[in-house]
């Protein structure tokens, strides 16, 4: 989308994107949509993309009154449908086991039966089949066709007569709970919801068996399971369970309830299983007040939804979820849900009010006062340090709903408690009072207690504007406070302002960036009395503004009363904030350019074997140890086998810490910086340790045993991979493991998509280089048969970016134009680079101020390396550097800093591929052109001359120095094409020339 709405004026190609079901869409996904259709339409920057939306008419004046403008309509009726159903249709029957067994001639009739009666409806047609499909002779089959009804709320209604038909009691009635919640959920539920509601609905101890099962099979032609990997029912009846397996042979899956299927099991992941109606008209139907449930006869159970009963006791539920929460940690799934979708089930009910029964009405009134009166952010919301569920809420709209609620004087009379009924009336007058008692337990949790400064804020200063008459809407967004805002919100409360309120107040002006205001708080914490988190927050303080030395004395005397304190009474809090501040330590050292601290603090931090924040501790040890004069191997070998020994329990699990730490940078590094799991292989080279390493990577994946490969899985698998492939001179293992990754799907909303989509690129990359390098050894067809897998791969990565930030995952589509390249062909080579580039040149537009702008033009310079664009390489990559202003310990200049090879530690821009140290700007880096690695001087040198480390490039491949620039990156004119340039027309133009 970027590379057709962007400020490349030559950009004359255009894109038609078609989008099928948005009328299918739940109403928070389909809001989010049209608004940003909206923005879309409304762009300044004329636009070459045009959007065909296919849906029914309903959602024509949604349009309209989103985008503000007509639109272009194309009504499709049943004539003009004819063809797309009876193509529908006849693949249905072929694919029928018991209707592709009728004697021709009943076969066409039965087939012309369907496409006329079903107007047009593809899913008339479908629950048809269904019904057709659990005949046994051709006679009943044609039978129940003549009495087929007519329209979808008729065929429908049909359905739900035979669910009740045929279920007996307790069936319907959990039937009847999950069309309730599905029909009435603004969004998708899980299984593990699911499961949760029955046993809270029927008061039960014990979950559903075979929840899943029924689903897929008994209820088919109502629900349909999306699963993270994409799997449909079929899939996982074919054999198709996990995507490292071989692939087996499709087979055709009818409707029928056949006795293979009833014995088949799924166990899909039930917290990432989401159950949605086949269609939307099927919650359309159920959704309509005018429908209810239906029963078969006298003897059978009603089966359907009393939308306006369901509504109010959904919403029931989520408050008692919330109101009597236990504490328990994780909360559960129905909790989670509750949490988050209340507001969404209160706006249905008020849809209601004049049907409503009294009784539930007023169970609905006395949960949410109970709530709003004395609200436990840790027993309601169980936000832990953070509110954001409480910041979600605070809005005029949810007020108007509560008070709509509450207004029903007849209902509030009933209740026994005159307090409860005075604070109604007094809520009533002034419907913001609703939300004073929240304001002052979150403002407790920010000036007394010491949860997050910044998020309790705003959640409070979300109340005063609504006291104050306006809508807090836009705080959504995170808008930086002024001083005078914060000091308004932290006065409303009205607590005393001790040395804790003045603590926590310059935490928060901290926090915000205003600094000089935030010491004034700060010291005059202090000067109340000595409390140790303030003097570590005034040390970070100090340090952001450059007084290392006054930081440092502060960090350290904080660090004595911490260890102290933690000796006398240990805390895990305690102990968490020590490890943080011991980290902090580090930091400073680092800055100070003492490394030996900074190792000391480090190792120090470990030794408390902090979960929270261990990660940090050691990733910032091996740093140090690495940049060190002499990278120091052997210790950090001991760091990391220090952390493997020790065992951790979290989820049912017993995993080393090593392991974890591992996970965490899985998850969370930027898709280029890999630095972590390429460090510990390293090391576990130069000290002959890769079998343990080997051995480490094989049990984390061995001893998961799911169905659907975790991230996880996928990540240590792909980290194994590289370890085969460059480590152990072991590629068929590397390349097997490769094809299983490549092979693994997520779809968009999964959890984790991107973490996913970083492991899968990565692989892809990994693969496509081993094909380019394989290629090359190979002459004749051998040769054509690896080029040719390499085209394929390729290809379709280059077709199919799976993220916006796809370009920063590894980018597989290079390897082929360095192919065609290497073998002088220009054109075919720019053709592979042409979509990575543009969409580079778009991401690194500094006057766009995109967030991924500084690694945007890492890549951008590596690919015009690799292409043999020399001078624009070098003219990106002199403007890609760190925002540190010292060096070596010690304030330096612009011209100082970027003048020579710049070692830095942390907020590093490369790291050499063979020794691993890093660098602040890219002074001397050598690009190979071929593999797309960087290696610095000393380690080029040596791998020229024979001793270098082959796990990072070959001696016979090309590289490109890039020298140090003329000045200081952004204080002088840039040249192209005999025109003067800032650093944006600069980027500009290199896409200009890419068209």
């Amino acid at each position: 989308m970027d590379y057709y709405i962007n400020p490349l004026d030559e950009v004359g190609s255009s894109v038609i994107i078609v989008l099928d079901g948005v009328d299918e869409a739940f109403e928070e996904d389909r809001r989010e949509f049209l608004r940003l259709a909206s923005d879309f339409v409304h762009h300044p920057i004329s636009s070459r993309t045009k959007a065909v939306l296919l849906g029914r008419p309903e959602i024509y004046d949604d349009l309209v009154e989103a985008l503000d403008l007509p639109i272009s309509t194309i009504h499709v009726n049943a004539n003009k449908n004819i063809e797309d159903i009876t193509t529908y249709v006849q693949k249905g029957i072929r694919k029928s086991r018991s209707i592709s067994r009728v004697p021709k001639p009943q076969r066409l009739s039965i087939e012309k039966t369907l496409i006329d009666k079903a107007q047009g409806m593809f899913l008339w047609a479908d629950l048809m089949l269904t019904e057709l499909n659990r005949r046994t002779r051709a006679s009943t089959m044609v039978e129940s066709l003549h009495k087929a009804p007519k329209g979808l709320d008729a065929m429908l209604k049909h359905v739900l007569e035979t669910f009740s038909s045929r279920l007996n009691e307790e069936e319907a009635a959990d039937l009847n709970i999950i069309l309730g919640w599905v029909a009435c959920s603004d969004r998708p539920l899980s299984l593990a919801v699911l499961g949760q509601i029955l046993a809270v609905e029927l008061q039960t101890n014990d979950e559903k068996l075979g929840l899943e099962d029924a689903l897929r099979i008994q209820y088919a032609s109502l629900f349909v399971l999306n699963r993270e990997d994409g799997l449909t029912t079929a899939d996982l009846i074919s054999g198709e369970r996990n995507a490292f397996a071989q692939p087996q042979d499709d087979g055709s899956v009818d409707n029928s309830d056949s006795s293979s299927e009833q014995e088949q099991e799924f166990n899909s992941d039930t917290y990432r299983t989401k159950v949605v109606f086949c269609h939307a008209s099927i919650r359309d139907y159920l959704r309509n007040p005018s429908y209810g449930k239906v029963a078969a006869g006298d003897e059978s159970t009603p089966v359907g939804v009393d939308i306006v009963q369901m509504s109010v006791k959904a919403l029931n539920v989520c408050l008692s979820e919330i109101a009597n929460g236990n504490g328990s940690f994780p909360p559960s799934s129905l909790r989670v849900f509750a949490l988050r979708d209340w507001v969404s089930h209160l706006n249905h009910v008020c849809k209601y009010l004049d049907k409503i029964d009294q009784q539930q009405k007023q169970e609905t009134i006395v949960l949410l006062c109970r709530i709003l009166r004395y609200p436990n952010l840790e027993e309601m919301f169980h936000t832990g340090a953070a509110p954001y569920h409480v910041i979600l809420f605070i809005n005029r709209q949810t007020i108007d709903l509560i008070v709509s609620l509450l207004a029903d004087q007849e209902c509030v009379n009933t209740i026994d408690d005159i307090e409860t009924r005075e604070w109604i009336r007094v809520c009533i007058q002034e419907p913001a009072q609703l939300l004073v008692p929240l304001g002052h337990e979150v403002a407790s949790r920010w000036l007394i207690d010491s949860w997050d400064p910044e998020f309790c804020m705003v959640a409070v200063w979300a109340i005063v504007i609504l006291l104050n008459g306006d809508n807090p809407l836009y705080l959504q967004a995170h808008p930086t406070a002024s001083v005078d805002t914060v000091l308004e919100v932290a006065r409303w409360a009205q607590f005393e302002e001790t040395a804790r309120w003045n603590h926590h107040v310059g935490a928060c002006l901290s926090e915000l960036g205003h600094d000089d205001t935030a010491i004034q708080y700060l010291n005059t914490a202090l000067a109340l009395e000595p409390i140790w988190g303030a003097k570590g927050d005034l040390g970070k303080v100090y340090g952001r503004q450059g007084r290392l030395n006054d930081s440092l004395q502060l960090l350290i005397e904080c660090e004595v009363q911490y260890t102290q304190l933690l000796a006398d009474h240990e805390d895990e809090n305690k102990t968490q904030d020590l490890s943080k501040l011991r980290n902090n330590l580090g930091l400073l050292h680092i800055q100070l350019g003492d490394y030996s601290n900074a190792i000391h603090w480090f190792m120090a931090s470990i030794e408390l074997w902090d979960y929270v924040h261990i990660n940090e501790a050691v990733s910032l040890a091996l740093r140090v140890l690495v940049v060190s004069q002499y990278p120091q191997y052997e210790r950090i070998m001991h760091v990391l086998k220090k952390v493997d020994r020790s065992v951790w329990h979290f989820d049912f699990e017993s995993r080393t810490c090593l392991f974890y730490l591992l996970q965490q940078h899985f998850e969370h590094y930027a898709g280029w910086d890999t630095w972590f799991p390429f460090i510990v292989a390293v090391s576990a080279k130069r000290c002959n340790n890769l079998h343990w390493l080997e051995g480490m990577y094989q049990g984390a994946i061995a001893e998961r045993n799911m169905q659907l490969a975790s991230i996880d899985d996928i990540c240590f698998m792909e980290s194994l991979a590289h370890l085969y492939d460059r480590f152990l001179v072991e590629e068929k293992k590397a390349i097997q493991i490769w094809k299983g990754i490549v092979a693994q799907h997520r779809v968009p909303d999964s959890l984790r998509y991107k973490a996913f989509c970083r492991a899968r690129n990565r692989a892809v990359a990994a693969y496509a280089y081993r094909l380019l390098t394989n290629s090359l050894r190979q002459t004749g067809d051998s040769q054509a048969l690896i080029v040719q897998e390499l085209e394929k791969i390729c290809d379709n990565e280059i077709q199919s970016f799976s993220t916006g930030t796809d370009l920063f995952d590894g980018q597989p589509g290079i390897y082929m134009g360095v192919w065609h390249k290497l073998n002088g062909r220009e054109q075919e080579a720019r053709d592979y680079f042409r979509p990575y580039v543009i969409q580079t040149v778009i991401f690194g537009n500094g006057e766009s101020g995109t967030y991924f702008m500084n690694d945007a033009r890492r890549i951008l310079g590596h690919h015009l390396a690799m292409i043999g664009d020399d001078e624009d390489a070098i003219t990106v990559l002199q403007h890609v550097h760190s925002p540190f202003t010292t060096r070596d310990g010690t304030a330096a200049s612009a011209e100082e800093r970027m003048a020579s090879p710049w070692p830095l530690v942390v907020g590093y821009v490369w790291y050499c591929h063979i020794c691993v140290r890093s660098w602040g700007n890219f002074v001397n880096c050598n690009i190979c052109r071929r593999c797309n690695v960087d290696i610095c001087e000393e380690c080029l040198n040596s791998l020229k001359t024979g001793g270098g480390q082959s796990h990072a490039c070959d001696g016979s491949h090309e590289w490109l120095n890039i020298p140090p620039p003329p000045g200081v990156p952004g204080t002088y004119q840039l040249s192209r094409d005999g025109q003067e340039l800032s650093v944006g027309e600069y980027m500009a133009a290199i896409g200009r020339s890419w068209l």
